[in-house]
């Protein structure tokens, strides 16, 4: 086929409705099939005897009729002759009747005939009487030809009548060396003859279908630009993946979140208004949904709503049970379910394709017979198998106020799910509380879950107000030092150590009692069986709901049958009570632990008391505290050993969120030794997860940060501490060192700008921690690393006034000089440039006291060498500490100090040099490799920029790692301001950045960017 004309193509992009942009535009996703039609249009144009066969299929909603209409048009103004005709169930009686039409008159592509249904299985031969009918409509085709090319369209074909498809058959293979061009759709959806004549013309005229499949993922953003004037950003983006890439739902969808104003535009970005609201349908795709199943039989629909409230999958025994008929007569209503496709069989289970869809369908249920429903699920849920957690899931939408029943089973199902999925019991337990009087003896029960399910999951802060709302009513002495105990570990987890040792002293003081152990605490399966029933006993209730069900009960095992029967009031045995000294005991830890945050001299010498008080080895937790008070006090291979003896005699508890494996993966970071700080990380998360404190996960991630910077992968680094900080609670103990792994990183790019925001970040994170040891030990490292900002600005005042923080307090900038392998070097070098040499002394004699105080940790050995001759330009000790230093940037910095002592030497300190700039070049530190590029330089050594040079002036290759992050993030959608949220840099940085990615990439838009970008330029 000839390549399709200038003409023809500027015919299709002018054609269509006012209102609406060009055909090349407004057809998204169809680029494909629209340059199909016009390479047979010009084909056809091109000689006498070249006609062709558009064949168009594509479910319902794909754009089928668009699509032809859109053709028509163009055919037209190319100077076609064009008839238009739909098949619809109606005329089906009526032999030819679509043909007929079609070649009687030019039709209004615009206006095609709606259709509806029909099926058959194969192509008949026509019959004597239709044969004369077939000749006539041959002559009239004759006459259209002799006037020019002719384009005849004929849509839904799968509604047509036998004798239609089977004089399309002879018509097109009879016409095929003539000027004209057939345009035949049909539905995907409808089993029908017309997949057999389909399939005879593909094989007759050699033609492939253009298939109108889902729309790509750039389709679909493009189309949602067209349609909105804005470009749509990623929650907005992943909402409309409800309509499967349908353009129809998809249409349907953007029109409805219009209408409700659930779409935000500012900026020419469209996002969602509430993106909480993700799962909920606008009224508009509930309407086309429900007459897309109003075609389908009663029964069918009835049992899609029952299905849709059981959830996104359900067995047939269920739906059978809520229905009240055998699974057999349901069988009917569930085949045409499948085949409409709304639903699909996953092994043993029906599912629905789309959640959106279900939601939609819900909806249209009466909100009151939606209730009634979920509460007759959870019902036969619990006379089933007595599975709480199920039938919980359905409380949450059937449950009403005063529910007793409802209450006590959400409670036990929080209470099953605190430790392995605590953010579900968070929002079960709250909505407990929600259906709850305030008198009700079950509330206390449930603020207790409650409160220990958002300390696990975080915020802290959540559990932290509704535990002090909790504790200013009156309650009971247990549910109290419960209340308090959880409230002291989410204000430490909260980076709240002073008010967490005010509640825990103040739980402390209250008399001794008898208390509740939550189940998490004890492994035994006596008492989790029992512990299970506990809110139910609480509430005096004697039974659950009698089965419903016609079915035998074979199946239920002993948890069924412990819910289901009446339950015994239990005394308070040793089985769920213990005293509460074992609860004292960890309010008692948790009060260490936050007091060595303060005091850490105290916290030792009470912890020590602490440990002779038990007359026992040693909790894991007491360790750890003590730990960190010699971490603290420069003790630092002590506090390794301690924290390892911690680790060995630590057992899996559930009750205390701080493992011993956490504190020791952070002294390893700090300590440079990479191996097994890796290792250590690894476990970490699996003793996260297995024990239920996801809450830790921001900490951890940090934590990966961190090391990752000391291995200079600076953008694993990045991405890590920033994805950390968004995990992690704002006043997380955690955060002032993710905040300056940020600021490393943009000072090793050599990006001050970005630097200086995530340094102004640091300093208002460390100002507003209470004040104690950890606090100082914090602002000294903010302030180093502000001097270092300081001088890389060369602003004198500010890196003298940060160097006079990083001095004020001896105790924090000896556990700065134990953290940092390069502090006490830089320090000593930047207190002698600003002439401070007292200063300067005053940190040698700290490094070299915390080496000789810890022979067995390197680290310090190397950074007292590093200090030493730098203070004391000894060579000697300088090549100690480039050969032993086991940070990267820490050796180069070594070697540099080590190559400008040797100045004077040239064959001596370009050796020296150059290992510096290639120890700064592994650790991503561009502007340090440029400034010992230029001492080479000034030494006669010309080395070649390779990061730099190499690096093109536009194109993807020509970002910087920062311009890359910049892009990645705004290709999925992302605004300035929520760019700048994940980076903590601020929007107007942001907008530089992304002006100078604009302006090397050569792109003038956001869409622009998205379709060059890596991996999203084809659609996926």
């Amino acid at each position: 086929m000839s390549p399709h004309t200038p003409a023809s193509r500027a015919a299709f992009t002018a054609t269509g409705h006012a209102h609406l942009p060009a055909t090349a535009t407004r057809m998204r996703g169809r680029e494909r099939q629209v340059a199909q039609f016009l390479c047979l249009i010009d084909a056809a144009r091109s000689g006498p005897r070249h006609g062709g066969v558009f064949l168009v299929e594509g479910p319902s909603g794909a754009g089928r009729s668009r699509l032809l209409a859109e053709a028509a048009t163009v055919a037209t103004r190319s100077g076609f002759s064009v008839g238009y005709a739909a098949a619809d169930e109606v005329r089906r009686a009526i032999p030819l009747a679509p043909l007929a039409g079609a070649l009687d008159h030019d039709q209004d592509p615009a206006a095609p005939v709606a259709a509806t249904t029909a099926a058959t299985t194969s192509v008949p031969a026509p019959t004597p009487g239709v044969d004369g009918q077939i000749d006539r409509l041959r002559v009239r085709l004759e006459t259209r030809l002799r006037h020019g090319p002719a384009l005849l369209v004929l849509d839904d074909l799968h509604w047509a009548d036998h004798a239609t498809l089977a004089a399309l058959h002879t018509l097109v293979t009879r016409f095929a060396a003539q000027p004209v061009v057939w345009a035949l759709a049909r539905s995907g959806d409808v089993e029908s003859t017309a997949e057999r004549l389909f399939a005879a013309l593909r094989e007759a005229v050699r033609t492939e279908p253009a298939h109108l499949g889902p729309l790509t993922a750039r389709a679909i953003a493009e189309l949602t630009a067209d349609r909105l004037a804005a470009e749509p950003e990623h929650d907005l983006l992943a909402y409309l993946d409800g309509a499967e890439g349908n353009p129809a739902a998809l249409v349907t969808l953007l029109d409805g979140l219009t209408e409700e104003h659930r779409v935000h535009i500012a900026d020419g970005r469209a996002r969602l208004a509430d993106p909480a609201a993700h799962t909920r349908p606008p009224h508009r795709f509930n309407a086309l949904v429900r007459r897309r199943v109003a075609a389908l039989q009663p029964r069918t629909r009835q049992l899609l709503d029952v299905a849709g409230v059981l959830g996104r999958t359900s067995v047939p025994d269920d739906m059978s049970r809520i229905l009240g008929e055998p699974t057999a007569a349901m069988l009917p209503a569930l085949q045409e379910a499948l085949a409409s496709g709304i639903v699909v069989c996953e092994e043993d289970t029906v599912a629905f394709r789309n959640e959106l869809v279900r939601q939609a369908l819900l909806d249209t249920i009466p909100t009151p017979l939606r209730g009634a429903l979920h509460r007759q699920a959870a019902d036969m849920i619990l006379t089933r198998d007595g599975s709480v957690l199920s039938a919980a899931e359905h409380l949450v939408h059937g449950a009403r106020r005063g529910d007793a029943q409802a209450v006590a089973v959400l409670c036990s199902a929080a209470t099953e799910v605190a430790v392995t999925e605590p953010r579900t019991a968070g929002e079960l337990a709250r909505y407990a509380l929600e259906i709850t009087a305030p008198a009700d003896p079950a509330r206390t029960e449930l603020q207790r879950v409650a409160v220990e399910a958002l300390t696990r999951s975080g915020p802290p802060h959540h559990a932290t107000a509704l535990a002090e709302e909790a504790l200013a009513g009156p309650l009971p002495a247990e549910q109290a030092a419960e209340l308090r105990y959880g409230l002291c570990l989410a204000l430490l987890l909260g980076g709240r150590p002073d008010e967490a040792v005010g509640v825990a002293e103040h739980a402390l003081r209250q008399p001794e009692s008898t208390v509740r152990l939550p189940k998490q605490a004890l492994r035994q399966p006596e008492y989790a069986l029992r512990n299970a029933e506990r809110p139910l006993r609480h509430l005096g209730l004697t039974t659950l709901p009698a089965d419903r069900s016609e079915g035998p009960r074979d199946h239920a095992g002993p948890r069924a049958e412990s819910a289901i029967r009446a339950p015994e009031i239990m005394p308070n045995t040793a089985l769920n009570t213990v005293p509460n000294s074992a609860l004292r005991e960890r309010t008692t830890l948790a009060r260490l632990h936050g007091l060595a945050q303060l005091d850490a001299a105290a916290a030792a010498e009470e912890t020590r008391e602490e440990i002779a008080r038990r007359g026992t080895e040693p909790s894991a937790g007491l360790l750890c505290v003590l730990a960190e008070t010699h971490w603290q006090a420069g003790r630092i291979d002590d506090a390794v050993r301690l924290t390892r003896t911690a680790l060995t005699c630590e057992t899996p508890s559930a009750a205390w969120p701080f493992p011993a494996a956490l504190t020791l993966t952070a002294m390893l970071i700090r300590l440079r030794d990479h191996d097994e700080a890796r290792t250590r990380l690894a476990g970490l998360v699996h003793d996260i997860d297995a024990q239920g404190w996801p809450v830790l996960h921001g900490a951890a991630t940090i934590l990966e940060a961190t090391l990752a910077l000391t291995q200079g992968a600076l953008a694993t680094a990045s991405a890590r501490a920033a994805a950390g900080l968004s995990a992690a609670d704002g006043a997380s103990p955690f955060a002032p060192l993710g905040r300056r792994v940020l600021v490393e990183v943009a000072l090793r790019r050599g990006d001050l700008a970005s630097a200086g925001e995530h340094a102004d970040l640091l300093a208002d994170a460390v100002a507003h921690r209470p004040e104690g040891d950890a606090a100082r030990a914090a602002r000294a490292a903010a302030a180093w690393t502000t001097a270092r900002l300081a001088a890389a600005r060369h602003d004198a005042p500010g890196a003298d006034a940060a160097l006079a923080t990083a001095h004020a307090d001896p105790a924090a900038l000896r556990r700065l000089c134990a953290e940092e392998p390069s502090a006490a070097a830089w320090l000593v070098r930047a207190d002698a440039e600003a002439g401070t040499a007292e200063r300067a002394a005053e940190t040698v004699r700290v490094a070299e006291r915390l080496a000789a105080d810890n022979a067995d940790t390197p680290a310090l050995q190397a950074a007292a060498a590093h200090a030493r001759g730098v203070h004391r330009r000894d060579r000697d000790a300088l090549r100690v500490a480039a050969d032993t230093h086991r940070d990267s940037w820490a050796r180069a910095s070594a070697s540099e100090d080590l190559g400008v002592l040797l100045h004077g030497d040239r064959a001596a300190a370009v050796p020296e040099l150059e290992r510096a700039m290639e120890e700064y070049a592994g650790a991503g530190a561009e502007r340090d490799e440029a400034r010992v590029r230029r001492r080479l330089r000034r030494l006669g050594v010309r080395r070649r920029h390779w990061t730099h040079a190499d690096r093109p002036t536009t194109g993807w290759g020509s970002l910087t790692e920062t311009e890359r992050t910049v892009a990645g993030l705004v290709a999925q959608g992302l605004t300035n301001r929520q760019v700048a949220a994940q980076m903590f840099l601020s929007p107007h940085t942001i907008g530089f950045h992304l002006r100078q990615i604009f302006r090397k990439l050569r792109v003038q838009s956001r869409i622009e960017l998205v379709r060059m970008y890596p991996g999203l330029a084809d659609g996926s």
